[in-house]
């Protein structure tokens, strides 16, 4: 029986990792921690480009003394690469 063919009679075998190769364990687990990763850091990055964007709301400017342009700057850049990461994490093409 074909390794693709006991999993669509059988799909509750893919779930329990029954009937899969070292090898296909290995990389799902990859797959999974990578996904973990890459949604980790864009919440971290996306939260940290809020922060810089729209501190000046929060009044961030009274304890972080760092000029507007970078801070304008550094929030951007980590939105772009953010947005990048929350991409990858959701296409999870590793």
């Amino acid at each position: 029986m074909g390794k693709t063919l006991k999993f669509y009679i059988f799909p509750f075998l893919n779930r329990f990792n029954i009937g899969m190769t070292n090898q296909e364990k290995r990389k799902r687990s990859y797959v999974l921690m990578r996904t973990i990763y890459d949604m980790g850091m864009a919440v971290f990055l996306l939260g940290m480009a809020v922060f810089m964007l729209f501190g000046s709301i929060w009044g961030i400017d009274k304890f972080l003394s760092i000029d507007k342009t970078f801070r304008y700057l550094f929030g951007a850049i980590c939105l772009l690469y953010g947005a990048f990461r929350l991409y990858r994490g959701l296409k999870r093409d590793y």
